[in-house]
């Protein structure tokens, strides 16, 4: 057993702000080593690990870590757009993923995952264009 790891890139043009879902009050969400205390800002082209203590005895299931991901400080009843996601291994691959994914307002931002394992997998994100709507590239 582990700890989900997230290894997050900034490809877009945009900060993104990292937070810790307030439906998981529970949970102490870490970026880079560090507890997050309200949003925390990964400028363009630059990288974060974001994790949460699982602990060594605990299995890991579908909904390990609650995460928000926006374009702005202000994402709760704020202009920003942003994805609100829980992020847990895939019942039928036990792969890291996205299992669950809340979409609040257009994002200015996509984003993917790549190099998933049953503990960690990459999130990049890049800029969205006008025309598109946010798209869940999840399981």
């Amino acid at each position: 057993m582990s700890d989900p790891v997230l290894h997050v890139t900034n490809h877009s043009t945009r900060d993104v702000f990292i937070a810790g879902d307030p439906n998981w009050d529970d949970q102490e969400l870490m970026v880079d080593g560090r507890r997050a205390k309200g949003a925390q800002r990964l400028a363009p082209e630059q990288s974060a690990t974001v994790s949460v203590q699982w602990g060594p005895q605990e299995n890991g299931d579908e909904h390990m870590m609650g995460v928000i991901f926006a374009d702005g400080r202000r994402y709760h009843y704020g202009p920003a757009g942003a994805y609100q996601m829980s992020i847990g291994q895939h019942a039928e691959t036990g792969l890291l993923g996205v299992s669950d994914e809340h979409v609040v307002k257009r994002p200015a931002f996509h984003y993917a995952t790549t190099n998933q394992t049953p503990w960690s997998m990459d999130v990049e994100f890049v800029d969205a264009r006008v025309s598109e709507s946010p798209r869940n590239l999840a399981f």
